[in-house]
This record gives C-alpha cells, structure tokens and sequence, in this order.
C-alpha cells in the first residue's frame, strides 16, 4: 500500500480517506468495509495521480467519474473480485457493495 501511494503521490491515501469521510458523513447506516475501500481504490486507481502544480492534469471530475466506471464494469453479480493489496487474500464484497455504489455515486455527481 505504501508503494502504491508513493507510485501515485498520495492519491491513493487520499481517495481512501475521501470515500472513509463519505461513507461515515452521508451513509454511516449502511456497511462499507475498510478493507473493501483500500481494495477497491488499489485496483481502480491505475495509473493516477497528484501531479505538481502546473503539471499536465485532468478536468475536475474526471478522476471520480473513472472510479464509478470501474465500479460499474467490474461488478458482477453484485461482487466484485477484489483481493487485498498486501496479502493478495480475496476480499468478501457482497455486504459492501450497495454502500460503495452510493459512495461512488456521490462523489462522481
């Protein structure tokens, strides 16, 4: 995970953090496991990241919107195949997928 935050300077970190702060301020009723955000984050986040300012960067909302496609094209029968990104262990997705949907929605309107 450190890897992967340091490959994307810090925008792994953060995007966790984003859909942590989402997820407890706007759906806290609704179950979104940690594991399933860093998951999820690790696996969508391909080649993205902070660049330094005045550096080459994509419209606002891009990023977001890339999120909920991957989302929406990987999800399969209401799973999706995650496996956690320091023991490669496969990740059980099926109690936090309704609430990850909501998220992403969100942050992608």
């Amino acid at each position: 995970m450190r890897d992967k935050n340091n490959n994307t300077n810090g925008l792994y970190r953060a995007t966790c953090r984003h859909i942590r702060y989402i997820r407890d301020t706007y759906f806290s009723s609704y179950h979104l496991a940690g594991i399933v955000i860093d998951s999820f984050v690790h696996a969508a986040i391909e080649n993205w990241n902070y660049v330094e300012p005045g550096g080459p960067s994509a419209k606002e909302g891009d990023y977001e919107k890339q999120l909920l496609d991957y989302f929406n094209q990987h999800n399969t029968f209401g799973e999706l195949n995650l496996t956690s990104p320091g023991s490669n262990q496969p990740v059980d997705t099926k109690s936090s997928m309704d609430c990850l949907n909501k998220v992403l929605t969100k942050i992608a309107i």
